[in-house]
């Protein structure tokens, strides 16, 4: 039975809720916290404000301009250049855009953006400019989403993106979990989230007992690109999550200055690997644009790629993967 989303509950707000209630920042806010002076190569941007939780901040190195966590979160007048080759749609997903807040690219899986809220605004973000105003999910959306799977017997994955599901309440997450347990060709389901590395809290008691009862596999692919980003918390919340039939993956993505660098990405692994995290994806830079400087050459990968190879074990290493637009499949690039 298809039940209504977007219930309101009047109950007190837990440590989660209100840490990403605090979490947008003005520029001299996250300047002050960070002891860093202002610079004029800063810059408040309107269209995409500064968001971070109070546990990433946490992780940020104070008095230190070049720290690899501030950097993917501090805007810069770099943002306002446009650069031929880099767009707002980099992966052309309005193309692959069937009904509101679906993407159907590939064949047996479907992407739900769940939401347009994060609990972080990374700089480089692929969707920074995606209409989520044309895409809000809602309890009539989720019931066309139900029909769109019955009508797709070949979707056997349904994968949970955003924004970042995880900011959705846990009353919303738990009807939409119950409504898939009778979708029986679904056989996956899969979370996109970076809200395990930097908002922990969220993943409760309450969170984990939403999925006591499903039957369906169950996978949590996080995004860390930096050691440095998976504190003792992000640790506890990981492996939370693995007591509780997840099967842990991690996306990276290669940035200029914060972890192009072979020791960096091992450190990474390595890190994970502790967190029972395994490594996925690394992937290049998704051409959006106001991300352009954070680009590197596909050379310069690869180079770094063979480096992380000759140090860690095989299970260790991340595929170094592009995605293109109208592919049916990543492209590995090594």
């Amino acid at each position: 039975m298809i039940t209504v989303l977007n219930q309101t509950v009047a109950s007190k707000k837990k440590p989660w809720q209100i840490e990403l209630s605090q979490a947008k920042l003005s520029l001299k806010e996250l300047l002050d916290y960070c002891q860093l002076p202002m610079d004029n190569t800063f810059i408040d941007h309107n269209d995409f404000v500064i968001k971070a939780t109070k546990n990433y901040l946490s992780c940020i190195q104070k008095g230190n301009p070049k720290d690899p966590l501030l950097l993917q979160i501090l805007p810069t007048i770099e943002e306002n250049k446009i650069i031929e080759g880099f767009s707002n749609d980099p992966l052309q997903e309005k193309s692959q855009n069937p009904q509101t807040s679906i993407v159907h690219k590939y064949n047996n899986r479907i992407l739900v953006v769940a939401t347009g809220s994060c609990a972080i605004h990374c700089r480089y973000c692929f969707r920074r400019h995606f209409p989520y105003e044309q895409n809000r999910h809602s309890t009539k959306q989720w019931l066309k989403t139900i029909d769109y799977l019955k009508a797709h017997p070949e979707v056997d994955e349904l994968i949970f993106s955003g924004g970042d599901p995880l900011s959705l309440a846990d009353s919303t997450l738990s009807l939409m979990i119950n409504d898939l347990e009778n979708i029986l060709t679904i056989k996956t389901i899969r979370f996109h989230s970076r809200i395990p590395v930097v908002l922990p809290s969220r993943v409760d008691q309450d969170f984990l007992n939403i999925f006591k009862s499903c039957t369906k596999k169950l996978i949590m692919v996080i995004h860390s690109n930096h050691a440095n980003e998976l504190n003792s918390a992000v640790k506890q919340a990981c492996l939370s999550l693995h007591e509780h039939n997840f099967t842990l993956l991690n996306q990276s993505v290669l940035l200029k200055t914060i972890n192009d660098d072979s020791r960096v990405l091992i450190a990474l692994s390595h890190r994970l690997f502790d967190c029972n995290v395994l490594p996925y994806y690394l992937h290049l830079l998704d051409k959006v644009q106001g991300a352009a400087h954070f680009d590197i050459t596909i050379a310069r990968a690869k180079q770094i790629y063979t480096q992380i190879q000759a140090n860690l074990s095989g299970y260790l290493v991340p595929k170094l993967a592009l995605e293109e637009p109208n592919e049916s499949n990543k492209t590995i690039i090594m």
